[in-house]
């Protein structure tokens, strides 16, 4: 398994669409480096980012 991976690997990990993921990016919402035209994504930042976003959402639910 490789430690970085591209945006259309990276919407498959978050099972959306690579604009969506690119759109993160440029915010800085998602963790990711521009490199030349593409982005590069270090896999275990996003699975951390997932936990995070995961753990605020229960957090929410639960109150």
């Amino acid at each position: 398994m490789t430690d970085t991976i591209n945006a259309k690997q990276c919407a498959e990990l978050l099972f959306c669409d690579v604009t969506t993921i690119e759109a993160l990016a440029r915010k800085g919402e998602l963790p990711g480096l521009k490199f030349g035209r593409g982005w590069v994504f270090f896999r275990t930042d996003l699975l951390l980012y997932l936990a995070e976003r995961a753990r605020q959402a229960a957090e929410r639910r639960c109150g």
